[in-house]
C-alpha cells in the first residue's frame, strides 16, 4: 500500500514553512520518519507528550476503524495538527487528529475490514512510535 503525505511543517525558530510533496508516501521508512520527526519540531526539541497524544488519538481512530465494516475509504486522509507556538509558550498540547476527505467513502457490501486504509493507519502509528522511541533513546543517552 502506498501512503500519501502532504505535510506542512512550520519551524517556529526560524519561521520557515516546509511543504512535503504528495508522492512522499512511496519513500523509504527512514525518509518518512525524518519528516514525522521534523513535524513534531525536532529542531525545538521533540515533546514526548505531544507524540504520545498524537499516538493516543491515532489509536482511537484505529480502534474504531477496526470495528467498522460499513464503509471502505479511498483517498481519505488523516489530519494531524497542533499549535507549535502555543506548545512552546504555554506547554498545552492542543492536538487534533481527525479523519478527513470522505468523498470516496463507499458502502462496503462485503462488510469486511478495509485492510488498505488500516495498513496506512498502522504505518502512521509505527512512524510516531519510532519517533517516541528515538526521543526516549536520546534522553537516556544524555543522562548517562
Amino acid at each position: 500500500m502506498q501512503i500519501s503525505y502532504i505535510t506542512f511543517i512550520y519551524f517556529i525558530d526560524n519561521e520557515i514553512l516546509y511543504v512535503m510533496h504528495p508522492g512522499f508516501g512511496s519513500a523509504s521508512f527512514l525518509s518518512r520518519f525524518s519528516v514525522i520527526y521534523d513535524f513534531v519540531n525536532r529542531k525545538s526539541g521533540v515533546n514526548a507528550g505531544l507524540v504520545t497524544e498524537i499516538l493516543i488519538q491515532l489509536r482511537k481512530i484505529n480502534s474504531w476503524f477496526r470495528r467498522q465494516r460499513r464503509y471502505q475509504f479511498y483517498g481519505s486522509s488523516i489530519l494531524i495538527s497542533y499549535d507549535a507556538m502555543h506548545l512552546k509558550s504555554q506547554g498545552d498540547l492542543n492536538v487534533r487528529v481527525r479523519m478527513i476527505d470522505f468523498t470516496h467513502a463507499i458502502p462496503n457490501a462485503e462488510r469486511s475490514m478495509d485492510t488498505n486504509y488500516a495498513s496506512g493507519l498502522n504505518s502512521s502509528i509505527l512512524l510516531f512510535e519510532a519517533v517516541l522511541q528515538m526521543q526516549h533513546t536520546i534522553s537516556v543517552r544524555m543522562r548517562e
